[in-house]
């Protein structure tokens, strides 16, 4: 990961919930830009912040800023019983374009999505 945060076509975003109660980080995006495509390395949401929108506003702030940056589209890749994931892409317009039979350690397939920006 320190290769990919060290490039400067790497976008790297932290987010949290401001509440009464935390201010701490709840929540990280690490993407990529080659050319005009994108790819979402990472997200990822603490265990018990998730639900609350975190993970949607992180994804749709690297859009617009991959998009601004003259990308046209974003690759998103998730193991298919990631059912939040799924959920959170195809609301945003994600379109399964390929999959990977067995991709993960543990036999799961992966499912990647391509969203345009």
């Amino acid at each position: 990961m320190a290769t990919f945060i060290a490039s400067p076509d790497t976008l790297c975003l932290l987010g949290s919930i401001n509440d009464d109660t935390e201010r701490a980080p709840a929540g990280f995006l690490i993407a990529r830009k080659a050319a005009d495509e994108a790819e979402l390395l990472t997200l990822a949401v603490a265990p018990e912040r998730r639900r609350e929108g975190l993970g949607r506003a992180l994804l749709i702030a690297a859009m617009a800023i991959l998009g601004e940056s003259g990308a046209k589209q974003l690759f998103l890749e998730v193991e298919d019983g990631n059912l939040a994931a799924v959920e959170l892409y195809r609301s945003l317009g994600a379109t399964v374009v390929w999959q990977r039979a067995r991709y993960y350690e543990h036999g799961a397939d992966a499912a990647i999505f391509s969203l345009a920006l």
